[in-house]
């Protein structure tokens, strides 16, 4: 089987048993609640930079042009279109690889105006073109390739008009390392990478064309949570013999209590990027 196949079958599954929900691809909700924050504040920063009168790039004000890639069921444009309506009506576009949660996509953003497309990130052809804001939110470490993640990311980049927006939320190897070896303490096996997934090493969006766009979006946004869930969590219940449980109070009170992001114990991590001009010899 190839590792295309392996991930459609998970991603069939997933919509099967998931459906419109938001626990689709992500059953921490915790973790979905924050992602989800995270990018709807960053895509409200742009908005008002985009407007701001010292902006000095092309079409100050227009309507945006912004998309989903690997927008799995919809539900994280289905939050953003409704915050964003007025005072102008920006244009979403959903991509997704899996047909059957292209399926379930379809179903909840057509009645919101949005159009929900087939894309492979590693076929530039299939993307969309033009846009102002991009986000891409697990989707390329579902390419099991080092060199098929490479190509993808620049697929994306081009996808992407000079001065927009790319924000990613993807799993790095060092963050993983990093929480592995906290659990280590605790006498913790490591986690491995889900059999989906491969992650980024670090560096990985090292690119000419992207600037990190300031502190817009913390990379270790999720640490805290991921120490409470992952080490916490899992050395309470090994101490008290106590089965796991997803979305427990335990975790949900600590995680709410340690709000602030400390470390870099967690895999996933955020990243906001602008694209930048092309230079110019004047």
């Amino acid at each position: 089987m190839s590792y295309e196949q392996a991930v459609v079958a998970h991603y069939d599954k997933v919509a099967e048993v998931y459906g419109d929900s938001p626990s689709s691809t992500m059953e921490d909700l915790i973790i979905r609640e924050k992602e989800t924050k995270e990018i709807t504040d960053v895509v409200a920063r742009y908005i008002a930079h985009r407007r701001c009168e010292y902006y000095d790039g092309p079409d100050r004000k227009h309507n945006l042009r912004i998309a989903d890639i690997g927008c799995g069921n919809g539900y994280t444009l289905s939050v953003l279109e409704p915050m964003f309506r007025d005072p102008t009506k920006h244009e979403y576009i959903g991509g997704e690889f899996n047909d059957k949660l292209l399926a379930i996509a379809k179903q909840r953003l057509n009645p919101l105006g949005i159009q929900a497309q087939k894309v492979d990130i590693r076929d530039k052809a299939t993307l969309p073109k033009e846009l102002d804001v991009l986000i891409c939110q697990r989707v390329l470490i579902n390419l099991l390739d080092i060199n098929d993640q490479q190509k993808a990311l620049i697929n994306l980049i081009d996808a992407v008009k000079p001065g927009g927006l790319l924000v990613f939320i993807e799993v790095m190897q060092s963050g993983l390392d990093n929480l592995n070896a906290a659990r280590a303490e605790f006498d913790l096996p490591p986690i491995p990478p889900a059999h989906h997934n491969l992650p980024l090493p670090d560096g990985f969006f090292n690119h000419p064309a992207l600037t990190e766009w300031g502190k817009r979006l913390p990379r270790n946004f999720l640490s805290s949570h991921y120490f409470v869930s992952r080490v916490f969590d899992a050395a309470m219940r090994k101490a008290t013999k106590t089965d796991f449980v997803r979305n427990s109070h335990f975790v949900k009170f600590f995680s709410g209590c340690l709000e602030k992001p400390v470390g870099d114990y967690a895999p996933l991590q955020g990243f906001a990027f602008l694209k930048q001009y092309e230079k110019r010899n004047w």
